[in-house]
């Protein structure tokens, strides 16, 4: 056999395994992006603690500058901190507690206006992209209730 032919099916030969190796990666990436969201959902949603410092925004009132917040345990109070508004036009700060569950309360109290941060919870943003599924990103969703002060 003529050299020139054999080494035209050696590159021949390596440039469709190379091919078929592309192939592979990509039909493995489709094929298992369900299972991994799955997952990934799984993980975000039993989450029991805040894991990340996320910042809570209460867009109902404006110019406050003092808020004082309280950790509410079981119905018990646990911890307190007062913390200066970082925000004008809302009210913006972020969780000072070091350690704290999904399931506690978050009173925020302000001059004029009292509200409670509860149902706390972690969801999955999942990322999907031309070749499947790219990964997790865990979001901190919550709910705001306003207390009337008699």
């Amino acid at each position: 056999m003529n050299k020139f032919l054999k080494g035209c099916l050696i590159i021949v030969g390596v440039l469709i395994v190379i091919i078929l190796i592309f192939c592979g990666i990509f039909y493995y990436q489709v094929s298992t992006s369900r299972q991994r969201n799955e997952a990934d959902d799984i993980e975000c949603a039993t989450t029991e603690y805040i894991i990340d410092d996320p910042i809570i925004e209460i867009t109902a009132t404006k110019n406050v500058r003092q808020i004082k917040l309280i950790l509410i345990q079981d119905s018990k109070s646990i911890d307190s901190a007062d913390v200066v508004n970082k925000s004008i036009d809302a009210i913006s700060f972020n969780i000072p507690f070091k350690k704290v569950r999904l399931s506690d309360k978050i009173v925020v109290k302000t001059e004029n206006n009292k509200y409670v941060i509860k149902n706390m919870n972690y969801f999955n943003d999942a990322k999907w992209g031309m070749f499947g599924y790219l990964g997790k990103d865990c979001e901190f969703s919550y709910n705001l209730e306003e207390i009337k002060i008699k």
